[in-house]
């Protein structure tokens, strides 16, 4: 393979601000059973995945829970 080529880098937005990030650059966060978010530090949770940056503005509407009232498809919340 010759140098100029490069791996492919897998590329996730951010739930809050909707920027593009290499994955490796976002937190992981899935909804627990009971309905809580739960960071998923080793990416391995089952579900859908929800990733956000580390800008302090996007960190703080997500703990809110803005960001999470709008796109929540898929979550009934806790049963």
């Amino acid at each position: 393979m010759p140098a100029e080529m490069s791996r492919h880098v897998p590329v996730r937005m951010c739930i809050v601000c909707r920027r593009r990030f290499p994955k490796v650059q976002l937190s992981r966060y899935t909804r627990s059973p009971q309905g809580d978010w739960i960071p998923d530090e080793n990416r391995t949770q089952p579900g859908r995945g929800w990733y956000l940056c580390s800008s302090p503005g996007c960190r703080e509407r997500f703990a809110r829970g803005r960001a999470n009232s709008r796109r929540n498809k898929g979550f009934s919340g806790a049963s």
